[in-house]
């Protein structure tokens, strides 16, 4: 199969190259364009951070926290207790084409990882 090469910026972070080839198949039609999803789900994990000008909301003794990735743009929201600071729920919302359909939450991380791997290689 014949590969092709492609360069993939987002506003927030690095300009990957993407070399499209065999084994690319098998992930979401989404990391082909966004190779920052597969890398945030299989190399590094997210880059959380605060968004410019954010305050954390505070609700009584619930402290929220909103959070933004770096790299993919994931969100999500930390709901935490102010005096004992426990976590007590984080509801998140991923880009479109983030989530692998059909696998499940939490695939084998070795095959997930190898499938990236190919697809950003080439090989």
């Amino acid at each position: 199969m014949r590969s092709s090469a492609a360069k993939v910026a987002r506003s927030n972070g690095p300009a990957l190259r993407v070399i499209r080839g065999r084994g690319a198949m098998n992930l979401p039609v989404g990391w082909k364009e966004h190779p920052e999803y597969g890398m945030c789900r299989t190399l590094t994990g997210h880059g959380w951070a605060l968004p410019k000008g954010h305050a954390f909301k505070v609700d009584g003794s619930e402290v929220i926290a909103t959070l933004v990735c770096r790299n993919c743009g994931g969100g999500k929201r930390m709901h935490m207790n102010r005096r004992t600071g426990a976590i007590l729920k984080t509801p998140r919302q991923y880009p479109p084409d983030y989530l692998l359909k059909g696998i499940g939450r939490s695939p084998n991380k070795g095959k997930l990882r190898s499938a990236y791997l190919d697809l950003v290689l080439g090989t």
